[in-house]
């Protein structure tokens, strides 16, 4: 599966600051309260597997990104 319309990852505006979203090009939808980010990662790593772990799951469901 190609994960271009499912959850991605981006390095925040600090160090110690990954952030998940999902869209395209500029439409991207983050997943975050009006005051802090939902799920916010240390490390790349750790943002990059829960991604891998998302993307598995949106793998299985019948949704309109696939």
């Amino acid at each position: 599966m190609n994960h271009d319309q499912t959850f991605k990852y981006v390095k925040g505006q600090t160090d110690g600051n990954w952030l998940i979203y999902s869209g395209r090009g500029e439409d991207k939808k983050w997943l975050i309260t009006p005051t802090i980010a939902f799920f916010n990662f240390e490390t790349e790593e750790e943002a990059k597997n829960f991604c891998d772990r998302l993307n598995k799951i949106a793998d299985n469901t019948n949704h309109q990104n696939k």
